[in-house]
């Protein structure tokens, strides 16, 4: 999730990014109360998905999900907004 949301940061900026994290992280709270699973199982479910995917010779675009916290750590630092090229409001 971090790295998803510190992608559409740069991609949409800080208003846009915080709205498509949330809508992310609602969408798989969701799906878990809908199939009364916990967490480790819905990531077991999308990694044996992208594994069906891959034998069926559909294009992998990345989209595994990310369950491990190890590659939390390997994210690059926060990208830094710098004068107005990230505001808005500068750009009418």
């Amino acid at each position: 999730m971090k790295r998803f949301y510190r992608r559409k940061l740069v991609q949409k900026g800080m208003g846009k990014a915080k709205v498509a994290a949330a809508r992310k992280l609602g969408i798989r709270l969701w799906i878990m109360m809908r199939d009364q699973i916990d967490y480790e199982e819905f990531c077991r479910r999308g990694q044996l998905r992208q594994k069906g995917k891959a034998q069926t010779g559909m294009p992998d675009f990345n989209m595994v999900l990310r369950c491990s916290d190890r590659r939390l750590n390997k994210l690059p630092a926060s990208p830094k907004r710098e004068g107005s090229l990230n505001n808005t409001r500068d750009r009418r």
